[in-house]
């Protein structure tokens, strides 16, 4: 069991990063949107357990959410000077309440991974395991014809008149991958082997391949409820996550991997902070590469993260570790 916490922490580490990549000048960070969200999804619900207690994960998830909402507003503020004023830091609060569309960056996935789990969780309660995959599945088919339909196909023509509270449009994509995480526990030890690492690989490089020269252009973007394909949102994924997976559980003992895994069990704080620094250090140094951004916003959080470690409090408001104790939440190890 340690082992395979190991490893997940190990892959969160990696797919922290590409979140990181994704949101910097990198000229590839388009592809990052291929796998990284799902993967989340898919690995937190590798680790679903039953009898979780929903009050207890609002809490552990939320206030480290509305903590760090405040901080992203004072940083906006610090980019735009002239934009600080109480009213407009409620407004931007309310914003982040109201999540989804209407917070810039990643404040989405919160609210969306804990609809999943709840959904789910009462799904696995009330039917049987074929109905659970069949609602799953119409829910999953439902989201992605509302995308065609409905969604531009330009993102930047998704206006404020596509915005749903918390992102509501997008659960039934995440609960599909929530679920395809938690169904494929009895195989995973088949999914991390070296073999399956090659052959993953091999399978990401013939993607990659096929994404240009069969003119496929492969892009999803999930806050954004731009999800067009229902196959290849599924098999670029999913291979991906496989990839991700087998190379964490066969990343040799060292210094990559105690830092990668470090990340990982941080990448709430990672995934909330790298964003306002890399867009602050943009905006006082528009020529900053997506190196200096990556390290910059990762250096940051990681830094906060060893502050924060040092108090109870701090870890209350920023890991959602409640005074009585429990699991720290991350990004991405809600085990529960």
């Amino acid at each position: 069991m340690n082992k395979r916490i190991e490893y997940l922490d190990i892959a969160k580490g990696i797919l922290i990063i590409t979140v990181i990549l994704s949101h910097s000048p990198f000229e590839y960070a388009q592809y990052m949107y291929w796998f990284h969200m799902p993967a989340f999804f898919i690995i937190s619900g590798l680790l679903y357990r039953d009898g979780i207690n929903f009050k207890t994960q609002f809490l552990k998830f939320y206030i480290p959410y509305l903590c760090f909402s405040a901080i992203d507003i004072v940083f906006d503020f610090l980019i735009s000077p002239d934009m600080a004023s109480f009213s407009n830091f409620i407004q931007s609060f309310n914003n982040h309440i109201y999540s989804g569309k209407a917070a810039w960056g990643v404040f989405w996935f919160i609210p969306v991974l804990l609809i999943s789990k709840f959904i789910f969780s009462k799904l696995k309660t009330h039917f049987k395991t074929p109905y659970v995959i069949a609602i799953i599945s119409i829910g999953y088919i439902a989201a992605h014809i509302y995308s065609i339909k409905v969604i531009p196909n330009e993102i930047t023509d998704i206006t404020e008149k596509y915005w749903y509270p918390l992102d509501m449009d997008v659960v039934p994509i995440a609960l599909a991958y929530y679920a395809i995480g938690f169904y494929s526990k009895n195989i995973l030890q088949y999914l991390v082997t070296k073999s399956s690492m090659i052959i993953s690989g091999i399978m990401c490089f013939i993607l990659f391949h096929i994404n240009s020269t069969q003119n496929i252009y492969y892009y999803m973007n999930i806050k954004d409820s731009y999800f067009k394909s229902i196959q290849w949102d599924l098999i670029y994924p999913l291979c991906f996550t496989i990839f991700i997976l087998a190379f964490s559980n066969n990343l040799y003992n060292g210094r990559l991997k105690r830092f990668l895994n470090y990340c990982g069990k941080n990448s709430l704080i990672i995934m909330y902070l790298h964003r306002p620094v890399g867009n602050l250090l943009l905006d006082k140094i528009p020529s900053l590469g997506w190196v200096s951004f990556t390290v910059a916003g990762l250096g940051f959080a990681l830094l906060f993260t060893y502050v924060v470690d040092k108090y109870s409090a701090t870890k209350t408001l920023f890991k959602g570790v409640l005074p009585e104790g429990g699991l720290h939440l991350s990004l991405s190890n809600s085990h529960s």
